[in-house]
């Protein structure tokens, strides 16, 4: 059995949604970073009048793998950089890169994009739920 940390598959990965969500700053450049991916993978359909749950739903996973590889390598690559110690009030207990590997990314990346809305146009939103057999 394993076991979770608020929520989240353990603390690093608790650690890095909490630093990224109680930004400001980092919280809308992760949102919207999700965004973009999340209507790329929608492509032109987001404009059509008919979206089906099974579209939305395959967006919706390749938008979570591709959010949680640019995370782990933007992170990475900070904290990895000179300007990390400059920072450690933010990363909080991610002290090394062993702990930082054991973050799950895709858990975090599913936070991101789940507080994300995504417009069609003026009169239509689309929420970015993931299916239940998909959520860690």
């Amino acid at each position: 059995m394993s076991e979770t940390y608020n929520g989240h598959p353990n603390y690093a990965s608790w650690n890095v949604s909490l630093w990224i969500g109680n930004e400001e700053p980092s919280y809308r450049y992760w949102r919207d970073i999700g965004q973009v991916i999340f209507e790329s993978e929608m492509g032109e359909k987001l404009l059509d009048d008919d979206i089906s749950i099974q579209l939305v739903n395959e967006a919706s996973r390749h938008a979570v793998i591709k959010l949680a590889a640019q995370l782990k390598y933007e992170i990475s690559e900070q904290f990895n950089s000179n300007d990390y110690f400059d920072q450690a009030d933010k990363w909080g207990d991610i002290t090394d890169g062993d702990t930082l590997n054991s973050v799950h990314w895709r858990n975090v990346a599913e936070g991101i994009l789940e507080e994300a809305h995504f417009t069609t146009d003026e009169d239509h939103e689309v929420s970015f739920d993931l299916p239940a057999v998909y959520q860690s």
